[in-house]
C-alpha cells in the first residue's frame, strides 16, 4: 500500500449526529485558572510594595485575582460534576467514524478531523432510548466522542470493532453531581467563603502551641481552644457544604463493579449481585444477602445508561462461564512456590491423558470466566505463564483488561508473567477470600 494511501476501514459509520467532547482540557483549564489567580493573590502584597502603588490602586488590583479565582472556582465546580453518561442526544452535527485495521479512530464532524489509537480509549458504552442508539466512546486523555448509529446490533458492532464491548475492556464512568450547574457554582462560592473565615481559627491553636512550647508555658493556651473548637466547626460546615459537590466513579467489568469515591475502593461482585435498577436518579445493585448497594447520579438518563452497561457486563460475564472439573487449579492450602509448579506441570500435559487434565484452550476459558473465582482465574493465569502463541497472551490481555476488580487485575497480569509468589498475588488471594 502506498504511504500516502489510508488503510480500508474496517468499520465506518455515517451518523447525523456526532459530538466530541473535550471534558478533561476544559477541566484543566479551570485548575490552571484557579493556579494563576492564587498566585497572583500571593504575589500581591509584594507587587505593591515593588511598584510602589497607594492604598487605593492596590486594593483595587487585588480584586482582579480574586474575581479570577472566584471565577475559575465556579467553572471547576460546574464541569466537576457534568454526567458523561446519559448525555448523548443533547447535540451533535452530521459526521463519520472509521476504524482502521491498524487500530486508528478516525472521527469527522464539521469539517474537524480527530484521530484516535485503540490503546487511547479508556472504554466505551451503548445508550439507549427506543429506536434510538449512541455509542459513547471515552478516550484517556478525556475526550468524549458520541455516536448516533442505527441499530442496537450497529452499536454493539461499533464497540466490538474499537475494542470496548463489556468483553473486551472494562469501563470507568464517572458520575455526575445530583445538583444542577447554578447549585454547584453557588455551593463552590460558599465554601470559599467558609474557607475564608475558617483558616485564621485554624491557624492560630497552631501558631499558640508553638509558641507555648518555645516558652515553656501553657499560658494562652485557652484562647487556642476557643479557636480549635470554632475552627472545628468551621470545617465541619465546609463538610456540609461540599458534600454535595462529591461524585463518584463507577468501574464496570465482566466481574462486578469497582466503586471510587475520593479515592476509596468498593468491589461489588456480580456474583453476589442479583440485578441492577435505576429508580429515577438511583442506581440499585440488588444483592443476594443484605441491603442493596445505591449510588446517587444526575438524573433518570445517567442511571438508566449505567445500569444498561453493568447488565451487559453481568450477561457478557455469564457467557464466560466454564463448566467442568476445576478442582485441579485449587490451591487447598499449599505454598505459592509448590501451588506454580503444579500449575506450570498442568499446562504441558496433553489433554488426554488424564481425564482432569487442561489445556491451553481449557485454561483460557478459566481465565475469562468471571465467575470461576479469584484463586481459579489466577492459577490458570499462572498454568499459561509459559505459553507463547500471540493469541493466547491476547486473550489474557483482554480478560485483564475486563476486570473491573484492580487487586484481581493486577494479579492475573503478574500470574500470566509467572510471578505467582508476588505480593499482589498474595493480597488478591487474602482479599476475595474474606469476601
Amino acid at each position: 500500500m502506498p504511504e500516502d494511501q489510508e488503510p480500508t476501514p474496517v468499520t465506518r459509520i455515517e451518523s447525523p449526529h456526532v459530538l466530541v467532547r473535550e471534558i478533561l482540557r476544559d477541566k484543566r483549564m479551570a485548575w490552571f485558572g484557579i493556579a494563576v489567580s492564587t498566585a497572583m493573590i500571593f504575589a500581591w502584597p509584594f507587587a505593591t510594595i515593588g511598584l510602589g502603588l497607594d492604598r487605593f490602586l492596590a486594593s483595587g488590583a487585588c480584586l482582579a485575582p480574586v474575581a479570577g479565582l472566584v471565577a475559575a472556582v465556579m467553572s471547576l465546580a460546574a464541569l466537576h460534576g457534568d454526567a458523561v453518561a446519559g448525555s448523548a442526544r443533547k447535540s451533535g452535527a452530521p459526521g463519520k467514524l472509521e476504524i482502521g485495521a491498524d487500530g486508528r479512530i478516525v472521527v469527522e464532524v464539521s469539517g474537524d478531523r480527530r484521530i484516535f489509537g485503540k490503546q487511547e480509549l479508556d472504554g466505551g458504552w451503548v445508550e439507549s432510548s427506543g429506536e434510538h442508539h449512541s455509542v459513547v466512546l471515552r478516550t484517556r486523555s478525556g475526550a468524549v466522542v458520541i455516536v448516533d448509529v442505527p441499530s442496537a446490533a450497529a452499536a454493539n458492532e461499533l464497540l466490538h470493532a474499537a475494542g470496548v464491548a463489556p468483553e473486551q475492556r472494562a469501563v470507568a464512568i464517572p458520575l455526575g453531581g445530583a445538583e444542577p450547574r447554578a447549585s454547584r457554582r453557588m455551593l463552590a462560592v460558599l465554601a470559599m467563603v467558609v474557607s475564608a473565615f475558617t483558616l485564621p481559627f485554624l491557624l492560630y491553636p497552631l501558631g499558640a502551641a508553638v509558641a507555648a512550647l518555645a516558652r515553656g508555658s501553657l499560658a494562652g493556651l485557652s484562647d487556642a481552644l476557643v479557636s480549635a473548637v470554632a475552627a472545628a466547626l468551621g470545617a465541619f460546615a465546609l463538610f456540609m457544604v461540599v458534600k454535595p459537590l462529591i461524585t463518584s466513579t463507577v468501574v464496570i467489568g465482566i466481574d462486578g463493579v469497582t466503586v471510587v469515591t475520593l479515592g476509596r475502593r468498593r468491589f461489588f461482585s456480580f456474583a453476589t449481585t442479583r440485578s441492577v435498577r435505576a429508580v429515577d436518579r438511583t442506581l440499585s445493585l440488588e444483592q443476594n444477602h443484605g441491603t442493596p448497594i445505591r449510588l446517587s447520579t444526575s438524573g433518570p438518563e445517567e442511571a438508566m445508561a449505567v445500569a444498561t452497561r453493568i447488565r451487559e457486563a453481568m450477561a457478557a460475564g455469564e457467557r464466560t462461564r466454564v463448566s467442568g472439573n476445576l478442582e485441579r487449579l485449587d490451591r487447598r492450602g499449599r505454598s505459592l512456590g509448590a501451588w506454580r509448579e503444579e500449575l506450570l506441570s498442568m499446562a504441558r500435559e496433553n489433554r488426554g491423558y488424564r481425564e482432569t487434565a487442561f489445556g491451553n484452550r481449557e485454561l483460557l476459558q478459566v481465565v475469562e470466566d468471571a465467575r470461576a473465582g479469584a484463586e481459579r482465574r489466577i492459577a490458570a493465569a499462572a498454568a499459561l505463564s509459559a505459553a507463547e502463541d500471540p493469541d493466547v497472551r491476547q486473550r489474557i490481555r483482554v480478560a485483564i483488561d475486563a476486570c473491573a476488580d484492580e487487586r484481581l487485575r493486577i494479579a492475573i497480569d503478574k500470574a500470566s508473567a509467572g510471578d505467582v509468589e508476588d505480593e499482589a498475588i498474595e493480597e488478591a488471594l487474602r482479599v476475595t477470600a474474606s469476601r
